[in-house]
Order: C-alpha cells, then structure tokens, then sequence
C-alpha cells in the first residue's frame, strides 16, 4: 500500500496525468488480486455478477479493484470505484475512502452512478438518498439545463435532476482530510464541494463557511484536528454533516 500521507498533494494536483493515477492506483493500491484469472470481457456483466453472487467482503473488493484494474476507461469502473470508496468510509476507513476517491474524481468529476449501482444496499446506507430528499423539499433537487419547449403561448425549461455524487464525494474528501489533519487539502476538496453544490439552498452556504475556516487554520499554519484522536472521533460522530441536514460549520 503506498504512502498516502507522502503523495496526498501529488494526488490532489490536477495537473497529474490520470495516466499516473492508473500507475499508482495499479502498482501501489491497497491489495489488488494476485491469482491468474481469465481477463474479463464485459465490465457491465462482471459488476453485476460481484453483487450477484454470495461473496465475502474482501472477496468482493478484490473482484471490484480487478474490474477497474481491467477496464479503467469503462464507466462500470466508475461505479466500481464510488462502491470501494463509499464501502471503505461505512468501515471508517479514511485512508481507504480518500484512495478510492481522489482517483475516482481525477477521471471522472461529473462521475454518475448507474441505475444498478442505485439498487444496492451499499447506495441505500450512503447519505445520497437522504441528501436528494432533502434537495427535493428545498426544491433545489432540479435545475434548468438550458434547452426549452413550447406548449400553447407559453415557453418553458426543460429541467434535470440534479447529480449530489461529485459534491458529497467532495465533501467526504473535505471531512477525510480533516481528520487525517491535512487542512490545505481539506480546502482544496471543500471547494470542489462547493463548486458542484446547488447555488441555492444549505449545501453552498455550508461548505463556503467551511472553506473560510479552513483557510484560516492554514494561514495559521496548525493542524485542523489539534487535539489527535479524540478530534478525529468528534469529526466521525457526523457533527457536522452536510448529508445529515445539519447547518453547522
């Protein structure tokens, strides 16, 4: 497994090639299947024969890390990866979550999940349904995509759903930096929270004061989580989670 806290500004500078990312991913993930298996053909087929059948959790991983390994460039990989991610933050594994995800949003930033990958119990657990019920009352949960029709006199937009994976994987990213005291980083992925929120509604408000604080304690100089353990403890309590509804900063 590499050093995630040696190469943590390399991952989250854009200007790395995701031809590097695909390296490091390949060479130094956090346990790739070794066997000799026959290389898969369909990654679509593959991903719903790993939910399909009756496998253990590391089983499972291990076929999931294969798929992507296989076939980076398919967006079954994309799934794959938000699966692995999303997996490693229910077990409250930081390092794990941050890996999986910073190379999932260095290939695909407006990365959406697959109507499958929205029946599984994994999605289910995810803050992603409770955040879109929340958009819905807040009515931010569509927006105008620019095109328009004409029904009678009258014109109007035609709207789109709105995608909450790219800003919630952010903000986890946020929050997983946090604890592992890497503010400056912290910034960089709450910013990216921000830009993919809704202008409207808690969500912009939140992560732009969380970005602000943030930015402070940099200029400072200290580390976010001072106080060690017992800080990161608080931070994984969910405090103060966007997804959870809460207004705090």
């Amino acid at each position: 497994m590499f050093e995630l806290t040696q190469n943590m500004a390399c991952v989250m500078d854009t200007r790395i090639s995701l031809g590097v990312l695909a390296v490091l991913l390949v060479m130094g993930g956090p346990g790739w299947a070794e066997t000799e298996q026959k290389p898969i053909k369909d990654p679509g087929a593959e991903y719903r024969r790993i939910f399909s059948e009756e496998m253990d959790p590391t089983e499972r991983t291990r076929a999931l890390e294969r798929l992507v390994k296989e076939h980076s460039d398919s967006p079954w990989a994309d799934d794959a990866l938000w699966v692995l991610g999303e997996a490693a933050r229910q077990q409250g594994s930081t390092r794990r979550t941050v890996y999986f995800w910073h190379y999932l949003m260095a290939r695909r930033p407006d990365v959406r999940l697959e109507e499958f990958t929205r029946g599984l119990e994994v999605y289910r657990k995810a803050p992603i349904p409770r955040v879109m019920l929340l958009m819905e009352v807040s009515g931010v949960a569509y927006a105008a995509d620019g095109s328009e029709f004409k029904d009678g006199d009258s014109f109007f937009y035609n709207a789109k759903p709105f995608n909450a994976v790219p800003m919630l994987v952010w903000e986890e990213l946020g929050r997983s930096y946090k604890r592992l005291q890497k503010p400056a980083l912290a910034v960089k992925a709450y910013r990216k929270a921000l830009e993919s929120a809704p202008p409207q509604g808690r969500w912009a408000d939140i992560y732009g004061r969380r970005v602000e604080r943030l930015e402070k304690i940099v200029a400072l100089g200290r580390p976010e989580n001072p106080g060690g353990k017992a800080s990161e403890s608080a931070a994984a309590s969910g405090h103060e989670s966007v997804t959870a509804g809460k207004q705090s900063d």
